[in-house]
């Protein structure tokens, strides 16, 4: 994707607090949210964004912004 795109983040599963989206390097993250909740973000800089679901930390993803 292209710098200066949004991404939301949409949480669909129940879980007591809450999930959050926590980025490796520390340049995101959201607040926990509850289900059916959402949390944007925009990437204004090119790289390799990896991220995890801190309540899962074996649910991670990467972004990649060109």
């Amino acid at each position: 994707m292209k710098a200066g795109t949004t991404v939301t983040f949409h949480n669909v599963d129940e879980m007591p607090g809450g999930h959050s989206v926590a980025a490796d390097d520390g340049s995101f993250q959201s607040p926990a949210l509850a289900k059916d909740a959402s949390w944007s973000y925009t990437f204004a800089k090119p790289g390799s964004y990896g991220y995890k679901i801190r309540e899962h930390p074996g649910a991670k993803g990467t972004i990649v912004v060109e």
